[in-house]
């Protein structure tokens, strides 16, 4: 096939075959190609995020559900019959396994390190409630203890809380 050029070409204007992308067409399309490349690697880091976020969740309410039910294992009422509130004498230095009853759990705070690149604080509050009012702690003794298990991640935008209410007669 014959290359066609201008009868009269303008002066110093080279002949344009069709052989070829010009430099202007090769940067254009080198543009846009970068562009749709950062559109996709954007939305990948976006689902590699919210998986992260959503297994830190996931993890974070298993562990709060693994204390929760180790503490509900544990009678309203101290065995001892010691009328303070929280961890009574050497139980104040003992581990976990050496609380007898539901209060000694308040003020707990604990780090679990188990997750690959994750730190996880959990910790528990216990107080007493009005049957009346579960959400607001009472400074008196009454027959029903509100716990609070609260989990803490760097990966999570809130805590996890779970909360339940003993009373004095379920055990």
């Amino acid at each position: 096939m014959a290359v066609s050029t201008p009868a009269n070409p303008a002066p110093g204007a080279r002949a344009r075959t069709d052989g070829g992308f010009t430099l202007m067409e090769s940067i254009i399309s080198i543009g846009i190609v970068s562009c749709l490349l950062v559109m996709v690697l954007n939305t990948l880091g976006s689902q590699v995020k919210g998986r992260r976020v959503r297994a830190s969740r996931w993890q974070a309410e298993a562990l709060a559900h693994s204390l929760l039910a180790e503490i509900v294992q544990s009678p309203y009422k101290d065995p001892d019959e010691t009328p303070s509130f929280g961890t009574e004498g050497a139980e104040s230095d003992a581990t976990r396994s050496d609380f007898d009853d539901v209060d000694d759990y308040d003020g707990l705070s604990v780090q679990d390190t188990t997750s690959v690149g994750a730190t996880y604080t959990i910790t528990a509050s216990v107080y007493y409630v009005e049957v009346s009012a579960p959400d607001s702690a009472v400074s008196y003794p009454t027959f029903f203890k509100r716990l609070d298990v609260t989990v803490s991640s760097p990966f999570l935008s809130r805590p996890i809380t779970l909360s339940h209410l003993f009373s004095y007669w379920s055990r």
